[in-house]
């Protein structure tokens, strides 16, 4: 288990110098970017309401953790197909009401596990279901990052594969052998990197990047203002079962940090509030029109390559979001960058997360010549992996 100590940034630190703490904070944007506009773009908001969504949910859940965990939040994949469906054939009112029912939901969790305390959550995931749920959640996310580097069996893409591999290769040169200084930023040079590369192989387009002037105003569609907003208990009920999902996913993800910094995120500053944060955030994109929002792997994985768990670059990252919502250029610069140049960098990040879940295993000196480990073990894995609706 890391300690502490080694991380160049603790939680409660800041960076040295104000261009410094900007550098780390857009790190994070990049890394969450790719991920916070397919959700929008599947199911059919505007993407820069994500993006106001994810910063200001972002905002909230740390104000609502006092500054004690160093998690990014974003719109979630779980959701898709339900949402889009709502949208389709309810319209935003269903949209709404289906992404503000979680948030209740995620409050109400939270009330009930300060009342009673999460002991009973404790035995419901111990390591030996956490870990494997951890493992779960980096790998079935390869797939993406194999599509998006070119690498899929049957549709390879020479191109993107070369760019994917100048990323990624960029990211592992910087981290083994860059100083003190170019350490801190792996993704920013894999993806300066990959761009460069994708320039050359004539991979970019820059058409787009003024085509819709400076200033963006995303699309908010707020009740009683933009639609009547009206309760519909069955559009609240079928959005339930995924909640459950998003939880051990959300228990999942504070696992990891726990593991990460050596601190127990789950008692303080407590699985209530970690829980509360994501559900008022979560409550507030649906208010506005945005997608659920969920704890970001890709954040934390970028956590565990720099070793800079810095809040404050955490929460300017947030900002960064904010901003580039009503930003159109920026907007249209980061979408300007190939996915085969995010492709590389996240076969990095989300094998980082599933390794992680390999050393909560081992940090719990599980017996796996114990029958109920290896049987827990195997289904989750299966399940998990296998493509089970």
């Amino acid at each position: 288990m890391n300690e502490e100590i080694n991380f160049k940034y603790g939680v409660d630190e800041k960076p040295e110098s104000k261009k410094e703490s900007f550098v780390l904070s857009l790190q994070h944007v990049f890394a969450m970017f790719g991920s916070t506009i397919l959700v929008p773009t599947l199911i059919g908001i505007d993407v820069s309401t994500a993006l106001l969504t994810a910063g200001l949910g972002t905002l909230i859940y740390t104000s609502i953790t006092s500054k004690k965990v160093p998690v990014f939040i974003g719109s979630s994949f779980a959701y898709i197909a339900i949402l889009t469906e709502l949208l389709n054939n309810v319209g935003p009112s269903g949209l709404g009401l289906a992404v503000m029912s979680v948030g209740i939901v995620y409050m109400l969790i939270s009330l009930v596990i300060k009342l009673i305390g999460f002991g009973w959550i404790d035995k419901m995931l111990p390591p030996i279901v956490i870990g494997p749920i951890i493992i779960v959640i980096g790998l079935s996310l390869a797939p993406v990052a194999i599509k998006n580097a070119g690498f899929l069996a049957g549709n390879t893409n020479t191109k993107s594969m070369i760019i994917a591999l100048v990323s990624m290769l960029t990211v592992v040169l910087v981290l083994l052998r860059g100083n003190k200084k170019i350490q801190m930023i792996p993704i920013i040079s894999g993806i300066l990197a990959g761009y460069v590369m994708a320039m050359g192989l004539g991979e970019v387009d820059y058409s787009g990047i003024f085509s819709d002037g400076l200033l963006n105003l995303p699309t908010l569609n707020i009740p009683w203002i933009s639609y009547k907003f009206h309760l519909d208990l069955g559009i609240m009920i079928s959005v339930l079962p995924l909640v459950f999902v998003t939880v051990a996913e959300h228990i999942g993800d504070h696992t990891v940090s726990s593991s990460m910094l050596n601190k127990n995120f789950l008692k303080d500053p407590g699985l209530d509030r970690t829980l509360l944060g994501d559900g008022v955030a979560t409550f507030v994109a649906g208010f506005l029109g945005g997608p659920v929002n969920t704890t970001y792997a890709e954040n934390t994985g970028v956590i565990m390559l720099t070793k800079i768990a810095s809040v404050s670059v955490i929460r300017n990252a947030a900002i960064c979001s904010i901003i580039l919502a009503f930003c159109a250029p920026m907007i249209n610069f980061i979408n300007s960058i190939p996915m085969a140049v995010m492709g590389g960098i996240s076969i990095i990040l989300f094998g980082m997360i599933a390794q992680n879940g390999i050393r909560i295993l081992i940090n719990a000196q599980l017996d796996f010549s114990h029958a109920r480990n290896m049987i827990i073990c195997a289904v989750i894995l299966v399940f998990g992996l296998g493509g089970a609706a």
